[in-house]
């Protein structure tokens, strides 16, 4: 990388600041746990109590930027919003999939949502702690608190200070629904959120109930405040992103194709003395889609040695500090990605303080692959980060997550400073975020960068260091998830007529038509030896789409015949198992000879078979 290229300073660099823990802090017991909730069905709708928002200066949680083949363009995130306002934009939706619900607390409730009033005080509305959103969205200034409506008498409590406390002796449950999931195939509850709690004593739980009674789920305690996403009112309380899968709900199993489904938050605290400001939560939403699912890769760099086909590490700067595989601070153990293991090397697992080093811009590139049946597209990952956070995007160390549609030029999102949670048990102050292919980023008129629909597409974790001395211990990824759904079912390909009877030319002297004998057609024959379902098409050499066809996950042989003779690229798309790589080619489409009156053409690897070698 030659330098970057400043557009916008953005003046973010009050967040996070005053995190107090480094991210190489000590695993506790592990706290996230399956229990059963018990309690009585709540039949009537209780309004969430609001407050007007307070004036406030808006920050940004996150670096938005281009990476050019060369340079980083930095962009204000409120110049975004300003050219997306502007537009006349249709939101962008994913084919067979509905979102349920999507709260931001910013209007009227959802009036689904219920709450309990036999407590001192329960959830409300608060002018205060609104998270940005996820991804490029920004929204407003309120959030739901833990405390935010008093019962029996008792005084308004103020959540919007940093020496905000939540009260004692408290159980108060926050329900939705119920809502059908009959005609699911996927369905998840997500939600932004920030705890404050003492540790093993009170607890925030989140679950699912198919009567609206009995609930099952998971819980937490402990400091949530540093996660990576930012709150409006620019301070460091900081939020973090879960996923709760409705098809794989403790004890209940998969939720789909029930006709009635509700979902409750519940804050409990003991009687002990608090130093905390409790639960808040905020852009909640339930999602289902009727679209058919599948994991393109799912990587924990556990099985696999790296580098591999997959996965590609490089160092732009020369200096030859590459990502590369430690058997320490992983999410799912034993092993995660530390972003200077490789090439010249540093081990983080040896020693104490181990920081990362000066000058590098190291490369994890994951692709391409194939979105081309896309409806919608995401990538899961999990990560810690300890980078310099300076006073500008430039004097930054800035982790990026990033997507490309050529290899060459990506768009996405950063981050810089201490982001991690640190007592969530085994999962080592690791954080879930999301890289949704449907808007991997804006063009210039604030338009959507889709990638759906593209057949090559890449993603990249990239450190970008300047040259001043490190103290943090870098960044460390595990657990990287890239989901496909596709609504479409296909189904084999219109086969054309290679050839036409020619009209018959009149002569002053008759004569025979001539009869043109068509040549016959061809076809290739293969085995699939991936274990799940491939999609394979075939263009012409002008780069035309001849045809598309899925075969299932059986080992065949398949055969793709009555293809008229002539030179095909291929394009090769599907699932490998976990860390068995990528199915297809890296370099790109191969092509493949039909020849008149056979099925036998090959693959250009002469194997007549495809797998997850390349």
């Amino acid at each position: 990388m030659k330098g970057y290229k400043i557009i916008i300073l953005v003046a973010i660099y009050v967040m996070l600041l005053t995190a107090v823990s480094t991210v190489g802090a000590t695993s506790v017991a592990p706290n996230i746990v399956s229990i059963h909730q018990d309690g009585q069905k709540i039949e009537q709708t209780i309004q969430l109590q609001q407050r007007e928002s307070v004036s406030s200066t808006t920050t940004f949680p996150m670096f938005y930027g281009k990476y050019n083949g060369e340079t980083v363009e930095f962009i204000d995130p409120a110049d975004l919003v300003a050219a997306q306002n502007k537009q006349q934009r249709t939101p962008i939706q994913a084919t067979g999939a509905t979102e349920i619900l999507l709260e931001t607390f910013e209007g009227s409730v959802d009036p689904k949502f219920q709450i309990n009033t036999d407590s001192s005080y329960t959830w409300g509305v608060v002018p205060c702690y609104s998270t940005l959103g996820l991804g490029w969205t920004v929204l407003g200034s309120k959030s739901v608190w833990v405390a935010g409506t008093p019962n029996d008498g008792n005084p308004q409590l103020d959540p919007c200070t940093n020496t905000a406390i939540y009260p004692a002796d408290l159980n108060v449950t926050l329900t939705y629904g119920p809502f059908s999931l009959a005609d699911a195939k996927n369905a998840s509850l997500d939600f932004l959120y920030r705890l404050e709690s003492e540790f093993n004593g009170d607890f925030l739980f989140w679950g699912a109930s198919k009567d609206g009674i009995n609930y099952e789920g998971e819980k937490i305690s402990g400091d949530y405040t540093h996660g990576p996403y930012q709150t409006s009112t620019g301070n460091p309380f900081s939020y973090n992103l879960e996923s709760f899968d409705l098809t794989n709900v403790p004890v209940l199993g998969d939720l789909t194709g029930e006709t009635e489904v509700w979902i409750r938050f519940q804050f409990s605290s003991n009687s002990n003395d608090i130093t905390g400001s409790g639960a808040f939560l905020d852009y909640i939403t339930i999602r289902k889609s009727s679209a058919t699912q599948e994991r393109i890769t799912y990587e924990n760099f556990d099985d696999t040695p790296f580098p591999n086909t997959a996965w590609l590490a490089h160092d732009q700067s020369g200096s030859d500090y590459k990502w590369g595989s430690v058997n320490c601070s992983a999410l799912s153990e034993p092993n995660a990605m530390w972003v200077a293991r490789g090439g010249l090397g540093v081990d983080p697992c040896v020693g104490t303080n181990i920081t990362y080093p000066k000058s590098i811009e190291s490369w994890l590139i994951y692709g391409p692959f194939n979105l081309s049946i896309a409806s919608d597209a995401w990538v899961d990952f999990y990560f810690r980060a300890d980078t310099e956070l300076g006073a500008s995007p430039a004097a930054s160390d800035v982790f990026w997550w990033w997507a490309s549609k050529d290899g060459t030029s990506y768009e996405g999102q950063g981050v810089a400073s201490n982001i991690y949670t640190d007592e969530r048990g085994n999962q080592e102050g690791y954080n879930l975020m999301r890289l949704d292919l449907k808007k991997a980023g804006f063009d210039d008129n604030g338009q959507p960068l889709d990638m759906r629909g593209e057949r090559n597409v890449w993603i990249a974790f990239v450190l970008l260091a300047n040259d001043n001395d490190t103290t943090g211990g870098g960044v460390y990824v595990d657990d990287v998830t890239v989901v496909l759904e596709q609504e479409q079912t296909y189904i084999p390909a219109l086969v054309r007529n290679p050839t036409s009877t020619p009209t018959p030319v009149p002569t002053t002297t008759p004569s025979p038509t001539p009869t043109i004998t068509p040549i016959p057609n061809g076809g290739f024959t293969f085995r699939n030896e991936t274990g799940n379902p491939v999609y394979i098409e075939l263009f012409q050499p002008s780069d035309t789409l001849y045809g598309s066809r899925s075969f299932s996950a059986d080992q065949g042989p398949f055969i793709w015949d009555e293809i008229p003779p002539g030179t095909y690229d291929w394009l090769l798309s599907g699932t490998c198992p976990q860390g068995a790589g990528q199915i297809g080619s890296l370099k790109g489409r191969a092509q493949i000879i039909i020849v008149s009156g056979s099925n036998d053409a090959a693959f250009n690897d002469g194997k007549n078979q495809v797998d997850c070698t390349g």
